[in-house]
């Protein structure tokens, strides 16, 4: 079984991939891939209208997931769903579009689907629903080391350990990791 774990944004959308181990091994859970899906807005900004970007960025990372689900025969996701906390307005809207995003997905695909606030992701790696953001990524990237590797720039491996933080949170708190 593989469940695709989400940090669900506009311009970056952290996924880990994940699939169950035989009993036998001594790691449950193998990391199949992890991925950061970036969209920039259009550089001609004033020949394109606001809406008309946002729209082909939308469906840039929708284009993208889908081919990660597809290729990876997904039947399960476990998101960091962006619930509040936008600073602005056009921070608000991405976080609305990041949110139709997944939706769209979940029904495209009929995925069996499990949402999380990042305060929750908080509370169950670290029993406080106020423990900052840096303090759960340290104790992902702890527990997985390849991260660093793979995302040397620590605001895209922020995004991969959002996702694999969703996916810890999922495996003690969720059904969509148990067979």
């Amino acid at each position: 079984m593989k469940v695709i774990a989400l940090d669900a944004g506009l311009a970056h959308l952290g996924v880990a991939i994940m699939e169950d181990q035989p009993a036998m091994t001594s790691q449950p859970w193998k990391v199949v891939g992890l991925s950061l899906i970036t969209t920039e807005p259009d550089p001609r900004k004033k020949r394109v209208r606001q809406a008309d970007d946002d729209a082909r960025r939308v469906m840039q990372a929708h284009h993208e997931l889908c081919r990660l689900i597809e290729y990876h025969s997904i039947k399960r996701l476990v998101v960091e769903l962006p619930v509040a906390g936008a600073k602005s307005a056009p921070a608000l809207k991405c976080l609305a579009y990041a949110s139709a995003l997944i939706a769209c997905v979940v029904d495209r695909y009929g995925l069996f689907a499990e949402f999380y606030s990042a305060g929750e992701v908080r509370q169950c790696l670290l029993g406080r629903w106020t423990s900052s953001k840096e303090a759960a990524q340290d104790y992902v990237d702890k527990k997985y080391p390849q991260v660093r590797a793979m995302f040397p720039r620590k605001d895209d491996r922020g995004h991969v350990l959002d996702a694999l933080a969703v996916f810890e949170t999922a495996l003690q708190l969720g059904n969509a990791c148990r067979p």
